[in-house]
């Protein structure tokens, strides 16, 4: 996913990476995600249901973390996988979005 690992905790250690960008409050929220998280991550091939996840509940809320959270937990992901999810989001929408859209 991001340079060559395409595992669940590369996309939390993204998430982690950007984390200075992210209001505090966020931080504390964001949690790892569980074995049953990983199971559904490793069961998706390419992890395409996911990206389509995180495509649709990202246009459905505009970007907003807290919204792309419940979204995504109303598809399967635990709560704490999820908040890690909405915190990339709000982090994308921040820091990346003119880039991500160009």
């Amino acid at each position: 996913m991001w340079e060559g690992d395409d595992s669940l905790s590369a996309v939390q250690h993204q998430t982690e990476r950007g984390k200075h960008r992210l209001e505090s409050q966020a931080l504390l929220s964001a949690a790892a995600c569980n074995d049953a998280d990983t199971t559904q991550w490793n069961a998706d091939s390419g992890h395409v249901q996911w990206q389509e996840d995180m495509s649709s509940c990202g246009l459905h809320c505009l970007g907003e973390g807290t919204c792309v959270t419940s979204c995504l937990a109303e598809k399967g992901w635990t709560s704490s996988c999820a908040t890690c999810f909405g915190d990339l989001t709000d982090c994308t929408r921040a820091n990346c979005l003119v880039e991500c859209l160009g």
